[in-house]
């Protein structure tokens, strides 16, 4: 699908200098004509492959995330943010900086801002199962028995979920507080995004642009600016 490959070619648009370089240091070979073709390799992901994940959450993953693996594979990158998100695309630290007018003190987001788990050639979905059904931070809250399937996270404080209660093909986004985990309002109240395609168009947009100007364009049922009501939620128990 042309709007999720313009995501991979976005995305590795912006890192590609840092990886080149990153290969270069560690004398691993990194070609950089062949730069294109290894990042956007297809993806061999069929249907099937998620038969495990759908048998135990006991629902149908909804079509367009599923797309999104089915398309390409994650280039494997160097490890940036440690064991809790595994493979590209993953480290979203020139996205997502959520400083501009709202600043913050820099300790607030001193980590990835946001990140996805993603699926590396040979991978077979090893690192969504993980994060699904063997870490910590989504198991305790079982979270899929909320109808929400987390798929990445904010900052180390909110899980990236699809709201399939609203939507089983092209479910919405919204965020799910670890601080909160298990009480009524670790859920945001709105939706973040209306819909997984919408979501993955703005990011496309912000990584092209530097600019959270188009979300509105894109999403006008965007509710991105509910991340700063949902800090300061958290800040004031």
């Amino acid at each position: 699908m042309k709007l999720i490959t313009n995501f991979f070619l976005a995305y590795y648009s912006v890192q590609q200098e840092e990886y080149l370089e990153y290969y270069s240091e560690k004398n691993e070979k990194s070609n950089k004509d062949k730069y294109w073709a290894e990042v956007l390799k297809p993806s061999q992901i069929k249907d099937i492959d998620f038969v495990e994940i759908e048998e135990k959450l006991q629902i149908q993953l909804p079509d367009s995330f599923k797309t999104f693996y089915k398309s390409h594979y994650s280039f494997k990158e160097p490890n940036f943010l440690g064991d809790f998100i595994f493979e590209i695309p993953g480290s979203y630290s020139k996205i997502f900086d959520l400083t501009d007018s709202k600043a913050r003190l820099d300790d607030d987001y001193n980590t990835e801002a946001l990140s996805i788990v993603g699926n590396p050639e040979g991978g077979n979905l090893k690192y969504l199962k993980e994060y699904l059904f063997e870490k910590e931070l989504t198991r305790c809250h079982k979270l899929t028995e909320l109808g929400l399937i987390p798929f990445g996270i904010v900052h180390n404080e909110w899980h990236v979920c699809l709201d399939i209660n609203q939507n089983k093909e092209n479910p919405p986004i919204v965020l799910y507080s670890i601080s909160f985990g298990g009480e009524a309002k670790a859920r945001s109240d709105k939706n973040w995004f209306s819909d997984f395609y919408s979501f993955l168009d703005c990011l496309t947009d912000y990584l092209k642009t530097g600019s959270y100007v188009g979300f509105n364009k894109i999403d006008p049922d965007n509710n991105y600016e509910i991340i700063y009501d949902f800090w300061n939620r958290k800040n004031s128990t």
